[in-house]
């Protein structure tokens, strides 16, 4: 593990730099570059973007291969427009991401690197509590995240989840639905998805709240513990590391834990819908038409696009019963808005300009790339038109704009809340070295962005 100011320097040494000093000459912002045992990043000084500065770090730390010394106090010199809390808890974060492992299974456990963070002691004691309580929410995250399909069932995943929020209970509620519960509920859009699984992976529902609060604003997570594709079923290449089809509901988790962590009780809420996506004799099948939480019928178009189905009933779940004002979606979604934007930006769909710029701003104090797509009647009526026995498809015929039209088909259940979608599939997860490291996007966004806005003032 990382030491803190320890008293015998190492040999490598990596720090920042000023674009004025003379060995960055010819070098744009945020270039590294080694000379000897030193290894540099190049900033200017007059404008320092977080967001591309996290991205950079992740890039810097994959690069090391020696334990090294990593001189934060030079950064927090060449940054003085930007949020040096941010800063500080992105430098851990990154190193965790990129050299630790939550869920390491290897029969001769893997060490990390033990860099060195030099770092002035009361800078580091004032944030240090912020920083703990984001990368240990992170981690839980990551580890459910990298848990396969037979360790993470739904049942599982509940469990853990209960397990980890036992220190929390006099400051949050817990409340889990099963599979008969959603069933005599009307939750017909998840309990199609799930009828497939056997009686261990059958789906569930679950929602934390702080106690006490009202709920003006919740995130539903996508959590899809394995995704074959079911009855449309993947190819090989693409069924491989469906596990991590519920990285949108570990994140959701991860922002509550993070804010018990934080002691900071706020008018916010998640739910998870959680499911398998199995292909077996009573999978659901195309053509098959159910009626969602909310009322509307769904004719299924494609039984691999399931995830915008679990949400469906989560979202109507956290409007009628939950009594939710505003809601957000979070999940990975669809392959298209890798495509469209790879692994660096999260596609942000909002019917609210306010709140999607209020959100856009909290990203960017974080350094969390965010870029906005749009809703539109057009891929409503993509949806909408090709069916004559049900209100809308659930997937779309025309590939060409999926992303869009899988965030129309989440935005008819927004039932005229405020609503706000993020498709992080491909931003939730990043190539270091030949190997994918499952990163929490949005997780460090979401917490500034409910702490600023909804956070408890005593």
């Amino acid at each position: 593990m990382f030491t803190i100011n320890r008293k015998t320097k190492l040999i490598f040494n990596f720090s920042a730099i000023s674009i004025k000093d003379t060995k960055a000459k010819d070098k744009k912002p945020y270039t590294i570059f080694d000379q000897g045992v030193n290894k540099y990043i190049v900033l200017d000084p007059t404008n320092v973007q977080m967001n591309d500065l996290d991205w950079s770090l992740s890039r810097a730390f994959s690069q090391l291969k020696q334990p090294t010394n990593i001189d934060l106090n030079s950064f927090i010199k060449l940054i003085k427009n930007t949020d040096v809390e941010a800063f500080l808890v992105s430098s851990f974060y990154n190193y965790e991401i990129v050299c630790t492992n939550p869920y390491d299974l290897h029969s001769k456990k893997i060490e990390p690197l033990a860099h060195n963070f030099i770092v002035n002691a009361s800078v580091y004691k004032k944030h240090e509590r912020v920083i703990k309580a984001l990368i240990e929410a992170s981690n839980f995250s990551r580890k459910l995240m990298l848990m396969p399909n037979k360790d993470l069932s739904p049942k599982n995943f509940v469990d853990l989840v209960i397990k980890e929020f036992k220190p929390y209970e006099h400051l949050v509620d817990i409340n889990v639905l099963d599979y008969e519960t959603m069933l005599n509920k009307g939750m017909g859009l998840i309990t199609a998805v799930g009828r497939g699984s056997i009686k261990e992976y059958l789906p569930y529902m679950l929602s934390i709240r702080f106690k006490n609060t009202t709920n003006e604003f919740t995130l539903v997570g996508k959590g899809i513990t394995f995704d074959t594709g079911g009855m449309d079923i993947k190819i090989q290449s693409y069924m491989l590391g469906m596990h991590m089809d519920m990285t949108g509901a570990a994140v959701t988790v991860g922002t509550m834990l993070a804010l018990c962590k934080l002691g900071i009780k706020a008018n916010y809420g998640v739910v998870v819908s959680l499911s398998n996506n199995d292909c077996g004799p009573w999978s659901y099948r195309c053509n098959d038409i159910y009626k969602s939480y909310n009322g509307l019928t769904v004719e299924i178009s494609n039984t691999d696009a399931e995830g915008r189905l679990i949400l469906a009933d989560g979202m109507t779940y956290a409007i009628r019963d939950l009594k939710a004002k505003r809601l957000a979606t979070i999940a990975t979604l669809t392959g298209a808005i890798l495509v469209a934007y790879g692994d660096v930006y999260t596609g942000h769909w909002t019917t609210e300009k306010t709140l999607g710029d209020k959100f856009a701003k909290s990203a960017m104090i974080v350094g969390e790339y965010t870029w906005p797509m749009p809703f539109h009647r057009e891929y409503d009526d993509l949806i909408h038109n090709y069916t004559i026995n049900a209100d809308c498809i659930n997937c779309a015929i025309n590939k060409s704009v999926s992303s869009n039209t899988a965030a129309a088909f989440l935005h008819q259940f927004s039932e005229n809340k405020p609503y706000m979608h993020f498709d992080i599939a491909g931003s939730s997860g990043r190539n270091f070295n030949g190997k994918n490291h499952p990163i929490p996007i949005m997780l460090r966004s979401v917490v500034n962005f409910v702490i600023t806005n909804y956070a408890k003032r005593k």
